[in-house]
């Protein structure tokens, strides 16, 4: 499944996470900052524009983006969404386990404007 949105969220931050679980990081200090349960990552300054921002468990990212992140997330309730800093669900893809690998993309490693989220079961 491949869910698209584009984007000013609050803060410029979104977070991936398993919507009815997730300790969100304390502070974020570059691009990317995470817990065992839930990835912060940083998207273009609210004031320029939109971010385009994915969140698929199928295929590869274009070539042109950069992995950021590769590391694993609880998920509970066997779903990974990206939300916003007000706790606000902005899409969910349902998975089979309660932990998910996730890999992200960005094509600029320090406001992003097109943030790619790979979801797959883990390794």
């Amino acid at each position: 499944m491949i869910n698209e949105l584009y984007i000013s969220p609050p803060n410029s931050l979104l977070l991936i996470l398993d919507p009815s679980f997730g300790a969100i990081p304390e502070s974020i200090d570059g691009l990317i900052a995470s817990t065992e349960s839930c990835i912060a990552v940083g998207t273009l300054s609210a004031q320029d524009g939109e971010t385009r921002a994915i969140l698929t468990d199928e295929g590869a990212p274009p070539s042109d983006l950069t992995l950021a992140f590769e590391g694993e997330i609880e998920t509970p309730s066997r779903r990974v969404a990206i939300c916003n800093v007000h706790d606000e669900t902005l899409v969910t893809i349902e998975k089979t386990a309660i932990r998910s690998r996730v890999r992200i993309y960005v094509n600029d490693d320090r406001e992003p404007d097109y943030i790619h989220v790979l979801v797959t079961e883990p390794a």
